[in-house]
């Protein structure tokens, strides 16, 4: 009965920006990054940067770090082209489900690899076993 009165919960949002980076002459800027997380579980408390040193040293994917066991890291490459980031915490059968959508401009662009890490921070101990991530690019839409 708690499952479907969760259901019934207003959306709450997280927002914050990835700072914008100087490049060396001749390279590309790149701009700061929005990012916005919708929660849909109620279980959400906070969203920002990871802080230093908890990168995962892998292309994408998620951890738990011991020394914040409500938290979820997650990591992505990202690249100048890149608007913005959307992510969605849904749940579904007992598993924190997570989107994260990575919006960029549909145009030629040079392939600098940017990682990426955020702090998802719940309001309880986060269990690895029951948070499934899926990372997807989606081109920004063009107005004609």
């Amino acid at each position: 009965m708690l499952l479907a009165a969760c259901s019934f919960l207003p959306s709450r949002q997280f927002a914050f920006e990835f700072p914008a980076q100087d490049r060396p002459q001749g390279e590309v800027a790149i701009a700061a990054l929005p990012v916005l997380l919708t929660d849909h579980t109620g279980s959400v408390v906070g969203l920002d940067e990871a802080p230093n040193g908890m990168s995962l040293l892998i292309d994408q994917g998620m951890r738990i770090d011991p020394a914040h066991p409500n938290a979820v890291i997650l990591q992505w490459d990202s690249g100048p082209c890149d608007t913005s980031v959307r992510i969605d915490v849904t749940q579904s059968s007992g598993t924190v489900d997570i989107l994260v959508t990575t919006i960029f401009k549909p145009v030629p662009c040079e392939a600098i690899g940017i990682v990426r890490d955020v702090m998802i921070t719940l309001s309880g101990p986060a269990d690895p076993a029951r948070i499934g991530v899926r990372f997807t690019p989606q081109p920004e839409e063009v107005n004609t």
